[in-house]
């Protein structure tokens, strides 16, 4: 992955983190797995949006939480071999 987007994924945990989440999930994972809460429902529906226009990319939240479940965003070491 290129430096650019590491550091802005970082950036989202810090901010995930900071707002009372875990550190090791991003906002927009978050938003979608609490996307049944009205003001999260707001949020992922609000990334998904701005994402969709700025990079074309429609289901931002729920590829970002299955991205999390699958441990994609891990260095190869440390993801299950299975």
């Amino acid at each position: 992955m290129r430096y650019p987007l590491r550091v802005a994924r970082a950036l989202d945990q810090l901010a995930n983190a900071l707002l009372g989440g875990s550190e090791d999930e991003t906002f927009s994972a978050r938003a979608w797995r609490h996307r049944h809460r009205p003001v999260w429902g707001v949020a992922q529906r609000t990334v998904d949006f701005v994402f969709y226009w700025v990079f074309s990319d429609a289901n931002h939240c729920e590829d970002s939480f299955y991205k999390e479940k699958s441990r994609s965003y891990l260095p190869q070491i440390y993801r299950n071999k299975e």
